[in-house]
């Protein structure tokens, strides 16, 4: 379901819209989300927002000030940090809807806002997950890349002029965002760029910037903050032959990122993720969002925050073994899809689940050879382990589920739990890496 919004950012109103999931009742985890350079959200943002809901997550999308619906003046006119800012008043106005768990809120942004989106991400700790498709990194660097030598210098010295028009309060000067042949002066010229920008006949769209949208871009570099990242997951998705915001910085930038990341390559060119390829590209946030924004650890340091006992510690144990379950099939899933041994272990990133560690020493010829060693270690004397179906294997990882049968388990009388045993091999054999997950605080 999409609806109109609005809201309050500092000195102007910005609008877009609010997509909520056909399934479910709320409150839903949230994707903050706006276009690149000089776009509005007609084009190609109501189809982004269309995977997010089916996915399960509710999406803000907006128009950035200046453009499109929202408010703003001069019109055309970008300025990235307050773009960056209006991103965290998009934020705050989330927060205030009741069909959105505050918790639980990411950012994405594409192109220029992509760089946005790691700003954000590494200042503002309400944010829980980023993505930047075909991100910016150095303004100065991409239009270095993509401009002649000889037009550099006198680019520098039109913009040194039009710092002197804005500081006798003249009209700004502007220049048209895309132009389909060479020789145009325009901020974009290829026949490519042109096609994206007419592609939707986005009625709210116009071809032209302030000739300083330009000479803002040239002071902004998202390099520094890559390194900030150091504990917010973020997503990268790149195409493999972009030109716009080359392929080869946008790696450099990503391999800076010291915290959890993750890449996902795309055939073609700056804008496939936005035609072709845009089911693809949008998929692959989508599929991400909605890993790290469901994983139960939100509500429990949220819980953790407030002093308040958990809620799964308090259960019944027929209600915890439901709990379980449900957190079994996710992992399956997960792992039946190529995740890997971080995804699966994400699935089960919870307080409320006691982790049994194992001897590091222990290295076992085949899947089923440590079950035995395994039962003894745990010291269940009446217990009883068995294989549940065939082990999972991606790569070097393998995932298998026990059925465990407790005659007595602690004060709780006899009873079945379901427990999953990560095994990653290395060069001698099968090593349990993450044993066994089950009921906490019991």
């Amino acid at each position: 379901m999409r609806v109109n919004i609005e809201f309050l950012a500092d000195d102007v109103t910005l609008r877009g819209w609010l997509f909520t999931p056909d399934a479910g009742e709320g409150p839903f985890p949230l994707v903050v989300a706006t276009h690149g350079f000089a776009a509005v959200k007609e084009q190609s943002l109501n189809e982004v927002g269309e995977v997010f809901s089916r996915a399960g997550l509710a999406a803000l999308i907006y128009d950035h000030r200046c453009f499109g619906e929202s408010e703003g003046l001069p019109r055309g006119h970008i300025d990235p940090w307050v773009q960056i800012h209006d991103y965290r008043h998009a934020i705050s106005f989330a927060e205030t809807l009741d069909v959105v768990d505050r918790d639980r809120i990411g950012v994405w942004g594409t192109s220029y806002s992509g760089a946005h989106t790691v700003v954000v991400a590494a200042v503002d700790k309400r944010v829980k997950a980023g993505c930047g498709q075909v991100p910016m990194t150095s303004g100065l660097d991409m239009l270095q890349r993509g401009m002649a030598a000889s037009s550099w210098h006198p680019l520098i010295d039109s913009l040194e002029e039009e710092r002197r028009r804005w500081a006798k309060g003249n009209e700004p000067k502007r220049l048209p965002i895309v132009a389909e042949k060479p020789g145009a002066n325009a901020a974009f010229i290829s026949r490519r760029s042109y096609e994206f920008y007419h592609h939707h006949n986005a009625p709210t769209w116009k071809n032209e910037i302030t000739l300083r949208s330009i000479d803002l871009a040239l002071e902004y570099d998202v390099a520094p903050y890559m390194e900030r990242l150091n504990t917010t997951p973020f997503l990268y998705v790149i195409a493999e032959d972009d030109l716009g915001t080359p392929t080869d910085l946008q790696l450099q930038a990503f391999a800076r990122i010291r915290g959890p990341k993750e890449l996902v390559v795309i055939p073609g060119d700056h804008y496939t993720s936005y035609l072709e390829l845009l089911p693809e590209a949008a998929g692959a946030a989508a599929e991400f969002f909605a890993r790290q924004l469901n994983r139960n650890m939100w509500n429990n340091a949220r819980r953790r925050a407030l002093d308040l006992k958990s809620e799964v510690a308090q259960s019944s144990p027929s209600v915890i073994k439901a709990e379980l379950d449900s957190v079994f099939d996710r992992a399956a899933v997960v792992l039946n899809n190529g995740g890997s041994a971080k995804d699966v272990a994400d699935v089960f990133w919870d307080d409320d689940l006691h982790i049994v560690g194992a001897r590091e020493s222990h290295l076992y010829r085949d899947l089923r050879s440590w079950v035995g060693p395994f039962q003894e270690y745990l010291g269940h004397r009446n217990t009883q382990l068995s294989i549940v179906g065939e082990p999972r294997i991606s790569g070097d990882l393998a995932a298998v589920f026990v059925h465990e049968h407790a005659d007595t388990y602690k004060e709780f009388p006899a009873e079945d739990y379901r427990m999953l045993c990560v095994l990653r091999k290395g060069p001698k054999g099968w090593r349990v890496t993450m044993e066994m997950f089950m009921p906490g605080a019991l």
